[in-house]
């Protein structure tokens, strides 16, 4: 009975080592691929370019003329298609705007934030499908050089992950930045921009969500492919 405890005490003992060990490695992948440099410049690179993606949405949204829209331009050249949640809120709000120039400018600005929005998604995932081509080419790089050790396979994927979340972090903020120059020239018109901001922010977080473990799981396996 004694030696039956003590050997329950050894293998729980193990376990609790095993498990801490376990613990304390991926920490230590985690602080690896968080402090890498190759993170932190692609932290610079990934800000740049977020920016001028941001500027450009910003650019967009103020070179809409609203007092010519009021006034009976056209409000639009190119034909935009809402999504279906975009045409449902942009429904019922029109249907609260007794002015009907009013409504035809909400119409032009909805189709406007329609564009830039898909403009941003686009960026987004462009910006991924490049950020998986690099990490293929330096794990084919691992590989061919003979470095392929679990230690630098594990530090190569959390540096990756780190990427990752760089770039989604950065994008958070561009949309964000986005979402409020929308909401101060709504504001400006005299219309209501909480059912358009909610939406978009609503959207924004689902795609998110549903696509970030996709995402991740989409890009160790692309970097691991030969």
């Amino acid at each position: 009975m004694e030696n039956q405890r003590k050997r329950m005490r050894i293998v729980g003992f193990t376990f609790t080592l095993l498990i801490t060990l376990f613990i304390i490695t991926l920490g230590l992948f985690w602080l690896v691929g968080f402090n890498s440099y190759a993170k932190i410049q692609y932290e610079e690179k990934n800000l740049k370019e977020i920016q001028k993606i941001t500027d450009e949405s910003i650019g967009q949204i103020e070179n809409i003329d609203t007092k010519e829209i009021l006034n009976g331009a056209a409000a639009d050249k190119e034909k935009i298609t809402l999504t279906q949640s975009e045409q449902k809120i942009l429904d019922t709000e029109i249907a609260k705007i007794d002015d009907v120039k009013k409504q035809e400018l909400l119409a032009a600005l909805a189709k406007n934030y329609s564009s830039v929005m898909e403009n941003q998604k686009k960026q987004a995932f462009h910006m991924l499908d490049d950020l998986i081509k690099q990490g293929r080419k330096e794990w084919k790089g691992i590989e061919e050089r003979g470095e392929n050790t679990p230690i630098v396979k594990g530090e190569k994927i959390s540096e990756y992950l780190a990427m990752v979340n760089v770039m989604e972090k950065n994008m958070d903020q561009s949309f964000e930045t986005v979402l409020a120059k929308m909401q101060e020239q709504l504001e400006a018109e005299g219309i209501d921009p909480d059912p358009t901001i909610n939406q978009y922010r609503k959207e924004y977080k689902s795609i998110k969500e549903e696509n970030r473990q996709i995402m991740m799981d989409k890009g160790i396996k692309a970097i691991k492919s030969k």
